[in-house]
This record gives C-alpha cells, structure tokens and sequence, in this order.
C-alpha cells in the first residue's frame, strides 16, 4: 500500500526506513551459516575426516556430498574451499577474517565457483565448464567447483565430465552436493571421495534453534523447539525457516499454541484424544475430537499426517523399540503413549496405520477428503469386530464341511484325532513300526510329555504337528486344525498342506506374526528351528456347487446359519459343501 501524508519528507524518511529494512534483513538459514568445522553441528564424522584429510596433504580431487536436504552438505562445501584457501597460517579451519574467507561465505569469490546443478544440467554447460577449468586461479592457491544438485545433469552432460574429473589440473577441485546418490553415475561415484550425511537429532536442532532465539532476544519455551525440531524431520534449514516464521509475528515469548496456529497441527492431548477413542472403540468419540480439531483451525491434512505419525509411534512401542524418538508427540506424552499401545498391541497399530496411510494418499486433490478421514477413523475403531467376523466365517465353514460329508462314498476319509491330522498310512515296503516310526495311536503319551521334545524324523511328522496344534487355543486353532496333512521336504523344512479351495486359511497362517508363533512352537516341541511352507493341494476336486432343501441344510447347520443371517440380514438360497467327496457323491 502507498504512503500517505500530508508531509512529503515525513512519507520519503518512512518509505526510506522500510527500504533500508527490507534491504538489510537476511532469513536465519543464511545468517546462522555455519562457518567453521565446529559449527556444522550432527555431520562430526564428515568434519573430522575432512581436517585429517587437510593435515596430513591427502586432499582429493574430487568430494561427494551426499545427504537429506538442508544437513548442510553445501555449507561445509564453502567451509573446505575457505580451509584450502585461506590466508591465515593455520591451515586446518579458515580464520573467515581474510579477504578470501569473507568473499567465499558471500559467494562472491571468483575462484570458487558455485553452480546450480538444476538449472545448468546440459552438455553445452559442462563443455563451458571444461573450457574454464584450465584457467589458473586468480588469487588463490586452488580453484574450487562446488555443483550442487548434481544427480540432475544429463547422462551427456555427465560423460562430457568424466575426462576433466578424472585428471583436472593440479590447482582444481570438485565438489559435489546432491540429495540423490543414486542418480550419479556409477562412472562419477568411482572418481569422488564419498561422505554421507547424517539427518541431525531433535536435540542438536532444538539447542541450535535456543541460540538463535538468544541472539535474536526472543524468549521461546521448550516445548516449542521441540516441535519445531520435530516438523523438521531432521533438517536443521527447515527448522530455521519455520522458526523465522515464529519470529516474524513478532512476539517476544512464543509458546507451543503459537507453533501448532503457525503450523495448522493439533496440540498433543488432542491428538492422543482421538487416539484413545480408536483405542477404546468408540467412532462417535473420534470422530467427534477430529470436529474438534479442524473447528479449533487444525488443518485436515496436518492432522491426518499427525495420526499417521502416532500410529508409527503405537507399532514402534508395541513392537518393543521403546527407547527410539516419538515423532508425534513430546517426551511428556511418552508415558500416555507407551500405555495406548500396550492396549491396543502391534497388529491393531500396524492394520491403523495402513489404513491411514491410504486415506491420506486417496485424500489428497479430492473434495471428499472429511468423508475419506470420517471412514477411516470408524474402520480404526471397530477392528476388533473384523476379527469376530473372521471366526464366525471359519466356524461355518468347518460345521458345513462336517454336515455335507456323511452318508456317501467319499474320495479321502481322514482319521481325525485331538489335531484333526490324518494318521500315516502304513507302507508295505518298510519295515514293521518301531518306536520311533509307530502309529500315532500307539505314541499319545509322547503328545502329553511336554517337557520331552520329540526329534522331527521321517514318520513322526504328525506325532509333532499334532503337539504343536494341541498348545494353541485361540482363533489360529480355527485355521491349523484345517491342515490336510504335513510332510517333511528338507531338512528342518515341514510344509503344511491344506486341501483344495483353503486359500484363506493358509494365507491367514502364512502372516508373519503367525509363522513366526507356528516356528517358535515347533522349535520348542523338537528341540531344532523349523522352518515352515504352506501348500493348497490343488489336485484334488475344487468344491462342487450342490442344491439341498432349505430346511435341511439349517437343521442341519443349526445355530451358526441363524447368527450369520442376523449378521449379515441374509437368506439361505443354496448351500455350497466344502467336502471334497462331493465330486463322487455326484457321481
């Protein structure tokens, strides 16, 4: 807006003031440049290597800055071309009072030369390069390229580069920044020194960030570089950036509530609020605290991420790892959330997580996004009662097999004992049954042994099978006991092989939580570490569709059939037998 005033030199010194303010000032990320080894804090590995480097005259010709942005990769570039430069008698940090020093962290100076990788990434830009790079340097000892984003050159642009990276002149030196390594070629990677960067912790960040707010004279709680610190994910510039943002309000004491405003996030008892309600199974609660939050002026987006980042936290901590750092809330809430997710265990957090994972990919550039976040926080909140219905399906499909199979000739009559395991066939060609290849009826007292391990051998993989099944009692029973028949097929290798058209219950065993419970009983019932492989027996007959009377089938089905009809508000047309006789009942 234009000055107004009665007064035209009153409103030519205003506009002048403003000018010369707006000239003057510098964001914090290029005032607070680091400008010496020491500086460049959470990168010491780097720092240290490249001063060793410098004293004992081992400096390479080429260097690979590789790292997450804003780690300050560019900036300990300028560091090493001041050190190699530098006018001072200590050769190992740059006195950065020179003439040399000062024109470097300006970028001013004429023989360190600075190129955006980005927007210079074509062959005619290199082939310049090349031409200038026998240039003798102008007051310095050494002339220094410092290419950042250099993964975006061309593949010509790279190849017209290799000849002068491999033997440049004497007084030339590379350096290289890029957030993407993998973009180099192998070519260039083998003629650079490489130093990886590490991201930098969330204290490094908040006692950085406390200096900054010191020099500035601006009072900042704790809590809120802690959240800074944590939205920078582990990038110092992006931290400073939004701090410079806390800073332009122009308050003198900044709290966390300024932070979460600035940011558009919810504060942490918020937060841990509508987790709980998922927690305790209540949509209405949840939905209700998310209301809340975007009323309170929370972004949905934000808060989304924010969820997501919590149920990371929930599978972390479930998982164990409880020494690692919470991403979504503070250290004061570390209790609240270690308890949250020894209520809702590793599995509910990693089933919440993907699903919000999904939600705020598909909510992104759609106008249903409340509606997506709405879905997934009842799904969130009634996983429990999938885990009912998945019971109940495996419950049905057990009492249907059993209900259609008597009364016919059937292509394969299991015996079923406590496992439901057929017993081993007796072979001819072998000799009589042994102690330790007898029947499983002669041998239940080795099942009831729990404290004897039964060696897994040829002829007793059932007797073993049949104790692991008998230790399990929860709904993985449901699907075990629908095991055909196990075999050895290498040593310490059993598979597990269900009948035809039993694709759900071994999926549901082949889960990496209940494989690595199904290795671990077998490891303690034979001593040994078993490995397990589950297998559909496609040979036999598929499932063969067959229409039988109404009543019938729901006597005969009882109670189960009524409680899926009140579930699912359905009616019995036909039922499909799972027998896999029915192929000859047909017959």
């Amino acid at each position: 807006m234009p000055l107004r005033s009665s007064d035209p030199l009153l409103a030519q010194d205003a506009s002048s003031r403003m000018e010369q303010q707006t000239t003057h000032y510098t964001v914090l990320a290029r005032r607070f440049r680091p400008q010496s080894f020491a500086e460049v804090i959470g990168q010491e590995h780097v720092a240290k290597g490249l001063q060793n480097a410098i004293a004992s005259g081992r400096v390479a010709h080429a260097y690979l800055f590789a790292g997450a942005r804003g780690v300050g990769k560019t900036s300990m570039a300028r560091i090493l071309a001041k050190t190699l430069n530098c006018q001072a008698e200590e050769s190992l940090r740059p006195c950065n009072s020179c003439e040399v020093c000062q024109g470097i962290a300006a970028g001013q100076d004429v023989d360190v030369i600075e190129i955006d990788g980005a927007s210079n990434r074509r062959i005619d830009d290199i082939r310049e390069l090349r031409r200038n790079v026998g240039v003798k340097s102008m007051r310095s000892r050494l002339k220094v390229y410092i290419i950042d984003e250099v993964h975006q050159l061309t593949t010509d642009a790279f190849n017209a580069l290799l000849k002068t990276l491999e033997e440049p002149p004497e007084n030339v030196k590379f350096i290289f920044c890029t957030t993407q390594p993998n973009g180099l070629p192998e070519t260039i990677l083998s003629r650079c020194q490489r130093f990886d960067f590490g991201m930098i912790s969330s204290d490094d960040i908040v006692g950085r960030l406390g200096e900054i707010a010191k020099a500035e004279g601006v009072e900042v709680s704790p809590e809120a570089l802690e959240i800074v610190s944590r939205r920078a994910s582990g990038s110092l510039r992006d931290s400073q950036s939004l701090f410079d943002q806390l800073l332009a309000y122009g308050e003198k004491q900044i709290g966390a509530e300024d932070v979460h405003r600035l940011l558009g996030t919810a504060p942490d008892d918020q937060l841990l609020g509508t987790i709980e309600a998922l927690v305790g199974h209540r949509p209405g609660v949840a939905i209700g605290e998310f209301d809340a939050a975007l009323a309170a002026g929370v972004r949905l987006e934000e808060f989304l991420g924010q969820l997501v980042e919590c149920c990371r936290d929930l599978m972390v901590v479930a998982a164990g790892a409880e020494s690692i750092d919470l991403q979504s809330v503070g250290p004061a809430s570390r209790e609240r959330l270690v308890g949250l997710a020894s209520q809702w265990g590793l599995e509910t957090a990693i089933a919440a997580l993907q699903v919000l994972g999904e939600t705020l990919q598909k909510s992104r550039g759609t106008r249903q996004s409340r509606a997506l976040a709405d879905l997934a926080l009842v799904r969130i909140a009634t996983l429990e009662q999938l885990g009912e219905l998945d019971g109940l399906v495996t419950r049905l499909s057990a009492v249907s097999n059993e209900s259609t199979s008597g009364g016919a000739p059937q292509k394969k009559t299991p015996q079923i004992i406590e496992a439901k395991l057929p017993l081993p066939e007796p072979v001819a060609s072998e000799a009589p049954a042994t102690s330790e290849t007898r029947p499983v009826e002669d041998t239940p007292a080795e099942i009831r042994v729990a404290d004897e391990t039964i060696p897994l051998q040829s002829g007793r993989e059932t007797v073993v099978w049949q104790k692991v099944v008998g230790e399990i009692s929860d709904i993985l029973h449901d699907h075990v006991t629908c095991v055909d028949h196990v075999a050895i097929s290498g040593p310490n290798r059993l598979d597990l092989v269900f009948p035809a058209g039993y694709h759900f219950q071994k999926q549901f065993c082949e889960r990496p939580e209940m494989l690595q419970r199904l290795q671990g009983l077998l490891q303690n019932v034979t001593g040994q570490v078993v490995h397990l492989r589950m297998l559909v027996d496609e040979t036999e007959p598929a499932v063969v569709e067959a229409t039988v009377e109404r009543e019938v089938e729901v006597e005969e089905l009882g109670g189960l059939v009524q409680e899926a009809q009140d579930v699912f508000g359905a009616t019995v047309e036909r039922v499909v037998p799972v027998s896999r006789g029915t192929e000859q009942q047909d017959r």
